[in-house]
């Protein structure tokens, strides 16, 4: 679940792009150990757990405990440590716990534990009582397992496991050693230790660190900003970056910096931080120390100074320029550092005036001389300006002027020491522009957050823009309906005439139009050599040669408004910081002409929901997240007879309830604010015209946010009195049913009996009656074979097959009467239903086929397994049997049959389906062939009595299943089978 930055180390913590946090992790990374015992805890190759020492809840486990019991951290964290024990070790482990309560000493002993996959084995533990978790030390306990012992190990094996537990003892003694060494060290060189939660933005400290922030006596934690505030104000914002760093993007910290104290005495600290990250890659919280470096940042600049002395003498001076000039501004020396950074040679500059170094407008401002007299008066002249570099760029120098006298104090002339910061100057300049470009992005975000008029943002935008990025021109074009041509709604800098009537196209000729097909920035830094688009005429007869537009998007319009611009009249290099800040400024436009858009259509919902709530029978009520009500329908002051005054009053509504309703409706009301749920009562209204109460189904819905916050109730009040009314005479004569229905119950009951009693006595008379029938059948079946078999020389042709038909007539005589017993038996005896093997099932029924199988040259193909159901084994037998005989039997003549079987299961039901390659069964008749007697083809064509499907069907719902058939005519049929699953 975590994973250090660093590879080595067991714990899962690790660095990750940016996700959102898991519910939950907030309070797992709330729960791990502080930071200098939180090294010890993770590094220790032992297994080490933390728990409540109350509730025995496991509070946090190391990486070793995680790989000896299987579990995951996550599993860990909500278990509890009853869980990782034998049952029976139970009660010894709460007595163990009882008994030690109130120690403060560690105590050993041996305890049997239990794996995930439910092994067990002996481990020696150490509990000590933990102050390193939280600050807690009267409910957190740290247990220590030294060792394992597996209870089925040999001699050989626990022998060498022995020698294993005392290296295990050896090494937690040193890691104890180790640990107490490191807090004392923490302590005695005053470095402070914290650990920052990203979730609440909290810092835990120690008193060291709250001493070297000068916080001491004022009580941890604190939000990171009470330290921020303590950061010296020149370094604050490269410290406040860093921390944002930190915080959004897993970076970690580390970073010199000064703080200021209370007395106003400022130190130098060095902190660093180790950042956190949870599986997604989002910050949890960083670990870290911080220690005073004053007394080496002083000697470091002291080192510094003199290194830089010497820089100077071993490098010639090359990181500045050193020159001297005489007293009317001559170039007297020019040293290789001016070489360098001017660009001019000593041969080149000798002789020729400074303010050669120097831009035109300082020159035109006698800013030369100045510098000169300034040094001559003050014994020191500061020069921090933009220069010129030979070939006409700016450098900025940050220099010292001195003035150069001889013995005697005649003035000889003046030397100037400066170095090149243009880099720096040019950092300073994007940090600055940028933190303008902040503000002037919040300055618009509050005018669009607090309303006015759309063409009054426009024109603040176009203002703010142009000062903010220091251009001419800037402009707003909207994409007209249609989206052929752009407006030029807003603007500064065009011609008056201009804006709120030029027109641009949306095509790839111009810049807006093909910045809208790309819809991404366009940059033109010259737009002499554009290739991409057309320049249009109007940015030409304004002389604009570099231009950058972003889109302004639509999304509750589902289409871009337009087109944000910015042009300038000389060649500039938009930075990605310019293109940032103007898209921001889109961005804010986008949601502003967004929200007006919703306004509107707010507005006009408004208006349609009062129109038609006025036109309802019912009373249409409405009320804010607080369950103020704020509006009523006109039905609800025709009722009340109330003013709106009086019913929009605070609780003014309560007086038309029914005294003896209104405390319930009230709590009601109030569980429903608390939660969110729908509101539904049922209360009485007192009516203005007859002064009596009618009852009222009372009703309100939330509508909610994305979040689930309530923004506001809609409810409405039905008249339901005269349902009331009925209802309570309904109420009446359901009892008076309820007293018919009980006596009919009762002669039901007198009746079912007596009707057992007849099917019993019936079930005996066809028993009778089968039995009566079958005998004849038997002897005339009997005598007409041996009538065959005797006497067939003396019959003619026509003689034996009249012999024949009798036995065969006979023969199906008898199968019908068996089958209407076995059908007639099926609507009344009690099935019982048990889990049958379906594949040991129907490998009997293929057995008892197995004859006929053969006879016909029939092919059966079972796709197995088949999933067992519930089901009457007795019934399910005779159900597939006679499936698989119609199979066999119906088939065109000369076709071997091909059977295949195979099941498929669901959650709840297992369906056994038998494909056959018959002559099939015409969709009309799908209903038709499940009831008894229903036959499709004569019997001299396929044999049957009719019944064999209706016994299917029948038996089937008895047991709790379905039947179904799908058949095409020529091309078979498949029967299934549905009957409850059993596992």
């Amino acid at each position: 679940m975590y994973r250090r930055h660093k590879k080595s180390t067991p714990s899962r913590l690790r660095r990750a792009p940016k996700a959102k946090l898991p519910p939950g992790k907030e309070v797992m990374a709330r729960s791990q150990p502080e930071p200098a015992y939180a090294i010890v805890f993770e590094e220790n190759p032992l297994p080490m757990c933390i728990f409540d020492g109350r509730t025995l809840a496991l509070l946090w486990v190391n990486e070793a405990a995680i790989q000896i019991y299987g579990y995951s951290r996550e599993e860990f964290l909500v278990m509890n440590l009853r869980e990782i024990r034998p049952h029976e070790e139970v009660p010894r482990l709460l007595e163990f716990l009882a008994q030690a309560e109130g120690q403060s000493t560690a105590a050993r002993s041996e305890w049997r534990h239990r794996t995930k996959d439910g092994t067990v084995f002996h481990a020696e533990v150490i509990w000590s009582r933990s102050t390193a978790f939280q600050g807690s030390d009267d409910r957190l306990v740290t247990v220590l397992h030294t060792g394992a012992i597996n209870n089925s190990v040999t001699d050989s094996q626990a022998g060498n496991q022995l020698v294993q537990t005392a290296e295990w003892r050896r090494s937690e003694a040193v890691l104890r050693e180790s640990q107490e060494r490191l807090e004392a060290a923490l302590q005695a060189s005053g470095t402070g230790t914290f650990r920052w939660d990203f979730t609440t933005d909290l810092v835990h400290s120690d008193s060291n660190l709250d001493r070297l922030f000068g916080l001491a006596g004022v009580r941890a934690p604190h939000q990171v900003e009470v330290f921020l505030e303590k950061v010296h104000p020149e370094d604050r914002p490269l410290v406040t970056a860093a921390v944002e760093r930190s915080k959004w993007e897993g970076a970690d910290f580390d970073l010199d910096f000064r703080v200021r104290w209370p007395d106003q005495s400022v130190h130098w600290l060095a902190d660093k931080g180790r950042t956190f990250l949870d599986d997604q890659g989002k910050p949890l919280y960083m670990t870290g120390a911080c220690m005073d470096i004053t007394p080496q940042k002083l000697a470091e600049q002291k080192l510094r100074e003199n290194q830089d002395r010497l820089r100077l003498i071993l490098e010639n001076v090359k990181d500045f320029a050193i020159f001297s000039v005489d007293p009317n501004g001559s170039i007297t020396t020019w040293n290789v550092g001016a070489e360098r950074i001017f660009g001019y040679s000593e041969a080149e500059i000798l002789g020729q005036n400074f303010a050669l170094t120097f831009t035109r407008e300082d020159r035109a401002g006698g800013e030369p001389e100045k510098e000169l007299v300034q040094a001559h008066e003050a014994d020191r002249s500061l020069d921090d300006r933009w220069h010129l570099h030979k070939s006409g760029k700016l450098i900025y120098m940050s220099g010292t002027v001195r003035p150069l006298a001889d013995a005697s104090g005649s003035l000889l002339g003046y030397i100037k020491v400066a170095r090149d910061i243009t880099a720096r100057k040019q950092m300073q300049e994007q940090l600055q522009a940028r933190l303008q470009q902040q503000a002037a992005v919040a300055h618009l975000g509050h005018l669009a957050l607090t309303g006015g008029d759309e063409q009054a943002l426009m024109d603040q935008t176009m203002v703010t823009v142009a000062q903010t990025l220091g251009i001419e021109f800037c402009k707003v074009l909207e994409l007209l309906p249609g989206d052929k041509a752009m407006l030029l709604r807003a603007g500064i800098g065009w011609k008056p005439d201009q804006v709120g009537k030029a027109h641009v196209g949306t095509g790839r000729e111009s810049q807006a139009g093909y910045t809208l097909s790309s819809d991404s920035p366009v940059i033109s830094d010259d737009l002499h050599t554009e290739e991409r688009f057309k320049v249009l005429e109007l940015l030409r007869e304004h002389h604009v040669q570099s231009s950058v537009t972003v889109v302004i998007n639509g999304h509750a319009v589902d289409r871009p408004y337009g087109v944000l611009g910015a042009c300038s009249t000389e060649l500039r290099k938009f930075t990605s910081d310019d293109v940032n800040f103007l898209q921001s400024v889109a961005n804010i436009l986008a949601a502003a002409l967004e929200r007006k858009h919703v306004e509107s259509a707010l507005a006009r919902s408004e208006s349609q929901f009062r129109e038609l709530a006025n036109a309802m029978p019912q009373i249409v009520w409405t009320a804010g997240p607080d369950g103020e009500v704020d509006y009523f329908n006109q039905r609800w002051f025709d009722f009340t007879g109330l003013s709106p005054k009086e019913s929009l009053a605070p609780n003014g509504w309560h007086q038309i309830l029914h005294p003896e309703d209104l405390p319930g409706l009230l709590r009601r009301w109030s569980a429903s604010l608390r939660s969110g749920e729908v509101y539904e009562v049922e209360g009485r209204y007192r009516e203005h015209r007859g002064g009596g109460y009618r009852w009222q189904l009372i009703r309100a819905i939330p509508a909610k946010d994305p979040d689930g916050r309530v923004l506001r109730w809609f409810g409405s009040s039905t008249d339901v009195d005269d349902q009331k009314r009925a209802a309570d005479s309904l109420a009446k004569a359901r009892e008076q049913l309820r007293d018919y229905a009980e006596y009919l119950e009762k002669r039901v009951d007198e009746r079912t009996a007596t009707l057992r009693e007849s099917v019993q006595s019936l079930e005996g008379v066809l028993y009778h009656v089968a039995h009566d029938l079958r005998a004849p059948l038997r002897a005339m079946q009997g005598l007409t074979t041996l009538l065959l078999e005797e006497y067939a020389p003396h019959f003619d042709a026509e003689g034996r097959e009249y012999a024949q038909r009798i036995v065969d007539a006979a023969s199906r005589m008898d199968v019908l009467i068996r089958d209407l017993l076995a059908y007639g038996r099926l609507g009344h005896v009690h099935l019982p239903v048990q889990r049958l093997e379906l594949e040991r099932l129907l490998d009997s029924i293929l057995n008892q086929l197995s004859f006929d199988i053969a006879a016909k040259s029939a092919a059966v193909e079972v796709q197995r397994p088949l999933a067992p159901v519930r089901a009457n084994e007795t019934v399910l037998r005779q159900m597939l049997t006679n499936l698989l005989e119609n199979a066999l039997l119906y088939v065109p003549p000369g076709v071997a049959p091909r059977i295949r079987i195979w099941s498929e299961t669901d959650a709840e039901t297992v369906r056994l389906s038998i494909q056959d390659n018959g002559i099939g069964i015409d969709p009309e008749h799908y209903e038709r062939i499940f009831k008894v007697f229903e036959r499709l083809h004569r019997v001299e064509e396929y044999p049957g009595t009719g019944i064999g499907l209706a016994i299917v069907i029948k038996g089937a719902e008895r047991m709790g299943g379905r039947v179904g058939v799908e058949s095409e005519p020529g091309k078979g049929s498949r029967f299934w089978v549905e009957l409850p699953r059993e596992e």
